[in-house]
């Protein structure tokens, strides 16, 4: 379960929902915040990118060994 509290001037606002995983998190602040600024925000959640450099090796074909040579 998620709750999310937001205080703005001397307005409180509380949401909560049943689910709990992170976008679910994140949909919910932007509702809540969108209700009380009375306008559409949404945001964003950005996956880190993967910096990894893969490589494939391809062995030269002089080490190749056939059956029979």
């Amino acid at each position: 379960m998620l709750e999310v509290t937001i205080r703005l001037n001397d307005v409180s606002l509380t949401m909560k929902t049943d689910e709990d995983s992170v976008e679910d998190c994140v949909e919910l602040v932007a509702s809540t915040m969108s209700f009380l600024y009375g306008e559409t925000i949404d945001l964003l959640l950005y996956e880190e990118a993967d910096d990894n450099i893969y490589i494939e090796s391809n062995p030269p074909r002089d080490n190749i060994q056939h059956e029979g040579m």
